[in-house]
Protein backbone atom coordinates (compact mmCIF):
# COMPACT_ATOMS: atom_id res chain seq x y z
CA UNK A 1 0.00 0.00 0.00
CA UNK A 2 2.62 2.87 0.69
CA UNK A 3 4.42 1.73 -2.59
CA UNK A 4 1.10 2.62 -4.26
CA UNK A 5 0.40 5.13 -2.41
CA UNK A 6 3.82 7.22 -2.61
CA UNK A 7 4.67 6.74 0.79
CA UNK A 8 7.50 9.23 1.45
CA UNK A 9 9.18 10.06 5.02
CA UNK A 10 8.47 13.63 6.01
CA UNK A 11 9.45 15.65 8.66
CA UNK A 12 8.52 18.10 11.84
CA UNK A 13 8.71 21.44 12.45
CA UNK A 14 8.13 23.08 16.13
CA UNK A 15 7.03 26.53 15.78
CA UNK A 16 6.45 28.01 19.46
CA UNK A 17 3.97 30.30 19.91
CA UNK A 18 4.10 33.24 22.32
CA UNK A 19 1.93 34.49 25.05
CA UNK A 20 0.97 38.45 25.23
CA UNK A 21 1.48 39.34 28.94
CA UNK A 22 1.32 43.00 29.13
CA UNK A 23 0.63 45.90 27.11
CA UNK A 24 1.44 50.00 26.62
CA UNK A 25 -0.23 52.56 25.92
CA UNK A 26 0.33 55.59 23.31
CA UNK A 27 -0.62 59.56 24.56
CA UNK A 28 -3.73 59.04 22.11
CA UNK A 29 -4.80 56.06 23.96
CA UNK A 30 -3.76 53.58 21.33
CA UNK A 31 -2.08 50.59 22.33
CA UNK A 32 1.71 50.83 21.21
CA UNK A 33 3.39 48.31 22.52
CA UNK A 34 2.86 44.00 23.38
CA UNK A 35 5.09 42.66 26.26
CA UNK A 36 5.62 39.04 24.35
CA UNK A 37 6.67 36.43 26.96
CA UNK A 38 8.04 33.10 25.56
CA UNK A 39 11.05 30.16 26.45
CA UNK A 40 14.06 32.93 26.25
CA UNK A 41 12.13 34.93 28.02
CA UNK A 42 10.04 38.44 27.64
CA UNK A 43 10.81 41.31 25.30
CA UNK A 44 8.53 44.69 24.16
CA UNK A 45 7.49 44.34 20.78
CA UNK A 46 6.19 47.20 18.20
CA UNK A 47 2.52 47.04 17.24
CA UNK A 48 3.00 46.34 13.28
CA UNK A 49 5.97 43.52 14.68
CA UNK A 50 3.34 41.81 16.55
CA UNK A 51 0.50 41.62 13.94
CA UNK A 52 3.00 39.89 11.76
CA UNK A 53 3.93 38.08 13.91
CA UNK A 54 0.30 36.86 14.84
CA UNK A 55 -0.42 37.00 10.72
CA UNK A 56 2.51 34.18 10.98
CA UNK A 57 0.73 31.90 13.84
CA UNK A 58 3.81 32.67 16.51
CA UNK A 59 1.18 35.05 18.94
CA UNK A 60 -1.92 33.96 20.60
CA UNK A 61 -3.64 36.63 19.22
CA UNK A 62 -5.97 37.48 16.00
CA UNK A 63 -5.17 39.76 13.52
CA UNK A 64 -8.06 41.94 12.20
CA UNK A 65 -8.32 43.84 9.48
CA UNK A 66 -9.96 47.18 8.86
CA UNK A 67 -10.01 49.79 6.62
CA UNK A 68 -8.64 52.42 9.11
CA UNK A 69 -6.07 49.65 9.44
CA UNK A 70 -4.90 46.64 11.35
CA UNK A 71 -5.50 45.64 15.29
CA UNK A 72 -4.89 42.56 17.72
CA UNK A 73 -7.51 41.16 19.62
CA UNK A 74 -6.81 38.51 22.33
CA UNK A 75 -8.14 35.11 21.92
CA UNK A 76 -11.48 33.44 22.92
CA UNK A 77 -11.18 33.06 26.64
CA UNK A 78 -8.39 35.04 26.81
CA UNK A 79 -7.52 38.19 29.04
CA UNK A 80 -8.76 41.82 27.99
CA UNK A 81 -5.48 43.59 26.50
CA UNK A 82 -6.82 46.68 28.57
CA UNK A 83 -6.39 44.07 31.56
CA UNK A 84 -2.83 44.03 30.77
CA UNK A 85 -1.49 47.02 31.02
CA UNK A 86 1.73 48.23 32.63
Amino acid sequence: METHEGWQVGHEEFKEVENITGTRMSKRRVISEYLVQSIKGERWLLKDAAIAMADEGRLHAIVVHTKNGNYLRPEYGSKSFKELLC
